[in-house]
């Protein structure tokens, strides 16, 4: 402030501008003027009142001066005190009865200094409280001044002293009852202003009088924005802790969190991201926080809001994205974190351009090969546009290298020019121009047109996978190609759009070589394709034996992942589902954990939930593991001998076709207990009567994959020298994760020991048994026969005979009766479940005979052309010529659709040898024609629809499929 001019002072002015009070009072004893202003207009009064003293004031009021007097700018004596402090001045001027609501005009110094700022309307409350003088406003408050009058610009007596820091005039004020909320003529509330200048005291004074913490000023700014906007942490945390709206934004909806990342403010970003804020919400502009801090290159900031979950790809209004404006703007630390967190480098905004042509236009070098590392697209073009008053006008369309080209940028050409001729190198199988243009610094990862990556091309090169026959090389020279690209950094892990890596497309093409040299690079053998396979799985349908062998060996390999069929396989039944024994085998080998004995505590038993009992024991639903388990359990002293019996049985039969046994609890007690494998899928028997009635099921099994997991388990039993002493199809297990199994080995015994006739149910139990006269090796056999008569008529064995179970049972030992066979089931299973059945055992086939047979004919069903689809909503097993899905009624796909999906079935088997008759008749004139055609080459008539068509070929296809089985 200005002080007050005294030019041209009279007597009175001089005295008491300086405080002189003898001579004060000398002059008005000699009858001075008192209340005569100077030429700006102050008065004696004034002029004391301003420099406090109070011996002088009180001898001119005395004196009767006029304490209510302005001076030219309004300003009193009370105003003069107030502002400057004078807490003895404004207690004796206040009961002389002053105006302690007169307003003045407060001089504040401009921007340049030179002239003055004026704020009209400054009551002494408002000016006491601008400058901390709490004394003043403590006396004001008293002399009931009124505390929320404002200024001309609406700055209240607690809004001047929130903004300048003086707490304790904010708590007097407070106490006093100030509208904390009142906002000034910008809509800058106390807390907001003391929030903008970090005056932690007076926001927690505010916050604890109950200020509106979320009230915006006119420019959408919040008190917890303005703390963002500042950086000030403990503000922003006291906000924070206050329940203030963290998400709110300002008029260009820009939050506090965005605010902050633009700015580098680290620590309010990581206030934030605790408390919830919204790390996506964009602004008008589409930017959104990451956005923001990669456009200012924060990398700190962006490493943050990645860690918490911001959408790296989200572009903003013109399509522009995090990872392509930190392209532009130069900053290479931020592209590398965003390339890290597996940001999409080949995004394009509106007018094609991605991160690495905007890089390339600026010529950002070492930015452009970072991209070319992390497989951008080299090839893509953008395009320029030229701003004409039609409208945008499209000039050319350039590549990241002819935009580089364009500007100069002579160096980030030659690395572009560098990674298109690497990309030709390896596709021509050029090992000397690989090896020279990596040792020059080419990327080992630089895509080509079609996005495939040297590495997936070289594992290739032998095969000419691709299409690539022309540059078909050796494997040796392709292997030096895999290692010189791997040398140099490629990225081993890389994959494919299908997902698929070097390693997954190495193992499908049998390259032992190449996936030798990847493993030994540190390849993820257990990594997933966008269908949810690993390698494993991708040896295993490739059918390569040796590769399988080598992905068993290496430490960590993951033989219990799942891929995306239904509820998913593993390795392990994708080997069984597909016919591979000897590959089922040694995964299940690799793969079975050593048999665990376990304490009470460790099982969780639902006695609720009972799957089974028979006259030994009893089978309940329980939780080990954290997985769903079925506990066998003995009910008395006989069925603990089976429970023992059957451990030992297991642990002898390493199969995967048998129920595996995961723990024992009481193994050498009388109360043992076994813990296997949860079979969800429920029994055999149970599925066969589903089908038989009409009802849905959770999955379909063919009779043929039945009969070889079942044969595949009774071989393995064979081959540990034990027998299944109760096969029949509720000891055959069904699920949905491990696919088929037989279970219940209680009854099995070793060769030597003897088979009675009270063993296992009987209406699966062989003559000879029932008999109790002779060897019993082939009884098994006769039992696996009668579920194969359950496969064809879905019936429990010999349903519908008039007979007593005693009268059929002695027919059966007799050989005079056994279960019927359907005379609709393919001709393999009806001869199969007659020769098992031979009442003779020894005219039996031995079950290496069957599963030999078996074997044939899953290599024979591999070529055969199906008839029959699959639900794209219920997986449910559906023929061609279903309109609608029997279990969810959903409506199958048009005639046309499955016609031609038939004709390229036919089309592969043409090739494997099958032949299917491919025309029809014509109705009128019986010209031979092509299915395909829609009328008679010879007369014009039209042909049946493409609906009669699929019914025709269906029945073709069927009846040519039933020839091939037969011969």
């Amino acid at each position: 402030m200005y002080e007050p001019s005294l030019r041209e002072p009279c007597a009175i002015h001089a005295a008491t501008g300086n405080g002189h009070l003898a001579v004060v009072e000398a002059l008005i004893a000699a009858g001075a003027d008192i209340n005569q202003p100077n030429a700006n207009g102050w008065t004696a009064i004034n002029a004391a009142a301003w420099n406090g003293h109070l011996a002088v004031i009180q001898a001119l009021i005395a004196a009767g001066a006029g304490i209510n007097q302005p001076q030219e700018d309004g300003l009193t004596p009370i105003n003069s005190a107030a502002s400057k402090g004078h807490l003895a001045v404004v207690e004796t001027l206040i009961p002389a009865g002053v105006d302690i609501g007169q307003i003045s005009k407060v001089y504040l110094t401009s921007r340049t200094a030179r002239e003055p700022l004026v704020q009209d309307g400054w009551t002494p409350m408002n000016s006491a409280a601008c400058n901390g003088h709490l004394a003043v406003v403590e006396a004001l408050i008293a002399a009931g001044a009124d505390i929320n009058r404002p200024n001309a610009d609406v700055w209240t007596p607690i809004t001047s002293a929130a903004c300048n820091d003086h707490f304790d005039v904010v708590e007097a004020l407070i106490a006093a009852g100030a509208d904390i909320n009142q906002p000034n003529a910008n809509g800058w509330t106390p807390i907001n202003l003391a929030a903008m200048k970090s005056h932690l005291a007076v926001v927690q004074a505010l916050i604890k009088a109950g200020a509106d913490i979320n009230q915006p000023n006119a420019n959408g700014w919040s008190p917890m924005y303005s703390a963002a906007d500042q950086g000030h942490l403990a503000v922003a945390e006291l906000l924070i802790a206050a329940g203030a709206d963290i998400n709110q934004p300002n008029e260009n909806q820009r939050t506090p969190l965005n605010l902050a990342t633009g700015k580098s403010h680290l620590a309010v970003v990581e206030a934030l991201i605790a408390a919830g804020a919204d790390v996506n919400q964009p602004d008008a502009a589409g930017w959104t926080p990451i956005y923001s801090a990669a456009d200012k290159g924060h990398f700190a900031v962006v490493e943050a809001l990645i860690a918490a979950g911001a959408d790296i790809n989200q572009p903003n209004a013109n399509g522009w994205t995090p990872i392509c404006s930190a392209s532009y703007m130069g900053h290479l630390a931020v592209v590398k974190a965003f390339i890290a967190a597996g940001s999409d480098i080949n995004q394009p905004d509106e007018y094609g351009w991605t991160p690495i042509n905007v890089a390339a236009v600026a010529g950002h070098l070492a930015i452009v090969k970072a991209l070319i590392a992390a497989g951008a697209d080299i090839h893509r073009q953008s395009n320029v546009w030229w701003e004409s008053e039609a409208g945008p006008d499209l000039i050319t369309a350039m590549t990241p290298r002819e935009s580089a080209n364009s500007n100069g940028h002579t160096a980030t050409v030659a690395a572009l020019d560098a990674a298109l001729q690497l990309v030709e190198a390896v596709a021509s199988g050029d090992v000397f121009g690989v090896r020279n243009l990596l040792a020059h610094g080419a990327s080992a990862n630089t895509v080509n047109t079609d996005g495939r990556a040297p590495l997936h091309i070289s594992v290739c090169a032998s095969s000419g996978f691709f299409g690539h026959s022309s540059w078909r090389k050796s494997n040796q020279e392709s292997a030096d190609i895999v290692q010189f690209l791997l040398d140099a950094g490629a990225d081993v892990n890389r994959r494919e759009k299908d997902g698929v890596t070097p390693l997954a497309l190495a193992a499908c093409l049998g390259r032992d070589d190449a996936v030798a040299l990847l493993l030994a690079a540190g390849a993820d053998v257990s990594c997933v394709d966008s269908a949810g396979e690993t390698p494993l799985h991708v040896a295993v349908r490739c059918g390569q034996r040796s590769l399988l062998r080598l992905l068993l060996g290496v430490r960590g390999v993951n033989t219990r992942a799942r891929n995306k069929v239904q509820a998913g396989d593993t390795p392990l039944v994708t080997a069984i589902k597909q016919g591979h024994h000897l590959f089922a085998q040694q995964i299940y080998a690799a793969s079975t954990q050593p048999l665990r004995e376990v304490a009470a505590s460790d099982i969780v038993i639902d006695p609720s939930t009972v799957l089974g009992r028979g006259g030994f024991g009893a089978v309940y639903k329980g939780v080990f593991d954290n997985q769903p388990v079925a506990v066998k359990t003995a009910l008395n002293a006989a069925g603990a001998g089976a429970i023992q019996y059957e451990m030992e049985a297991m642990q002898l039969c390493k199969s995967p076709y048998v129920v595996q046994l995961l723990a024992v609890l009481g193994q050498h007690t009388t109360k043992p207990q076994l813990v296997l494998e949860f079979m969800d899928g429920g029994d055999l028997r149970g599925y066969l009567d589903k089908k038989r009635d009409g009802q849905s099921v959770a999955a379909e099994y063919t009779a043929l994959e039945v009969a070889w997991v079942i044969a595949n388990a009774l071989a393995d039993m064979r081959r540990n020298n034990l027998l299944h002493r109760d096969l029949k199809s509720p000891n055959v297990l069904l699920s949905s994760t491990t696919y088929i199994k037989v279970a219940d080995l209680g009854l099995t015994r070793e060769y030597a020991s003897q088979m009675t006739q009270g063993a296992g149910t009987l209406l699966w139990t062989a003559p000879e048994v029932l008999a109790e006269d002779g060897s019993y090796n082939y009884a098994a056999m006769y039992s696996f026969g009668v579920i194969l008569t359950e496969l064809c008529t879905l019936q429990v064995p010999y349903a519908g005979q008039p007979l007593s179970q005693l009268a059929i049972l002695n027919r059966v030992c007799m050989g005079t009766l056994r279960p019927d066979v359907d005379d609709a089931s393919p001709a393999w299973l009806r001869q199969l479940a007659t020769e098992c059945m031979v009442h003779d055992p020894s005219k039996r086939p031995s079950v290496f005979e069957v599963l030999d047979r078996l074997d044939r004919l899953r290599c024979l069903e591999g070529t055969l052309v199906r008839t029959t689809m699959t639900c794209s909503t219920c997986q449910t097993t559906l023929s061609m010529v279903a309109t609608m899905c029997s279990k969810c009624r959903k409506p199958t796909p048009p005639a046309a659709t499955k016609l031609a999906d038939l004709f390229d079935r036919v089309t592969e088997a043409t090739k494997r040898g099958i032949k299917v008759k491919m025309t029809l008749p014509c109705g009128v004139c019986n010209e031979t024609n092509s299915i395909v055609a829609t009328e008679c080459g010879e007369c014009g008539d039209e042909l049946p629809g493409d609906g009669q068509k699929l019914q025709l070929l269906v029945k073709i296809v069927e009846r040519a499929m039933a020839a091939a089985v037969a011969a």
